[in-house]
């Protein structure tokens, strides 16, 4: 079953939810949708996955029953419909951060439980590529795809392990492709790994394509959490925004690091600071 809490346009995802019941269930149609969701009108799953239609308030929670979504999952539907058919940037932006910290709070984000087995940045590689639209289910391809750092063994391998823990299923074409749109991982050896990679010579050849900005500033221990959430919340909308895009061409990663450069000094109200 398809995941609300990777989409980030509900009528993307009720397109999907369709087209998935429609090869998952004998005789699923737009009237059965709506025979059981309790909405007179035939046709009005398909109305408003074409964006001819608004969900209002009550028809909401109609939807989120005939479709099964738990309570967590009808929040963050609730929450997306919201966002998407917000008008003015203020309620948008409001709707926006609703989601973020649903998203980040949600057991299903990252499927941490199951991340935690996965080892070094290649897993996580190959599960987002399995996204792109030309991908091919080849372990040389994927090979040549990450520029070689990843061998064709290698990537047979992971492809299996990306399968046992239930991180690939099938699209409607029969395609394996990962059941996160995009992964945020705070694993310090894989960071390790990926700023050694920003040197390696099939990456470095890219200059052009890396981003590397940085911001020296000062701040105090306590506000160490909140830096970190906010961070968080803006991967995840970069995220988005990335998914926003029908025909991805590549594989991106985005590291955003913070690192102590100085040691702490305790402030004193009595302490006299020079510039």
């Amino acid at each position: 079953m398809i995941s609300i809490l990777n989409y980030s346009n509900y009528r993307t995802y009720l397109k999907e939810y369709y087209l998935f019941m429609k090869k998952e269930k004998k005789g699923f149609t737009y009237a059965r949708f709506s025979e059981k969701a309790g909405i007179q009108s035939p046709n009005y799953l398909k109305l408003v996955s074409d964006g001819k239609k608004n969900l209002t308030s009550s028809n909401i929670i109609k939807f989120a029953s005939a479709i099964g979504l738990n309570a967590e999952e009808l929040d963050y539907f609730e929450a997306l419909v919201s966002f998407n058919q917000a008008k003015a940037p203020q309620e948008k932006e409001y709707h926006l951060k609703k989601l973020t910290k649903l998203k980040l709070s949600s057991q299903d984000f990252g499927n941490q439980k199951n991340l935690i087995q996965l080892k070094g940045w290649k897993p996580y590689a190959v599960a987002m590529l399995t996204n792109l639209p030309y991908f091919v289910e080849s372990p040389q391809w994927i090979s040549k795809k990450l520029n070689g750092l990843v061998t064709p063994e290698e990537a047979e391998k992971i492809l299996k392990e990306l399968i046992d823990l239930n991180f690939l299923s099938l699209n409607t074409n029969g395609k394996p492709e990962s059941i996160l749109k995009n992964i945020i991982s705070s694993d310090k050896s894989t960071l390790n790994e990926l700023w050694a990679l920003a040197t390696h010579p099939a990456i470095s050849d890219s200059s052009n394509e890396i981003i590397m900005d940085t911001q020296y500033i000062n701040i105090s221990a306590t506000q160490i959490p909140e830096f970190r959430k906010r961070i968080n919340e803006c991967l995840f909308e970069l995220g988005q925004m990335a998914k926003e895009n029908p025909r991805p061409e590549q594989l991106y990663t985005i590291t955003i690091t913070g690192l102590p450069l100085s040691t702490k000094e305790e402030f004193r109200e009595d302490s006299i600071l020079y510039n």
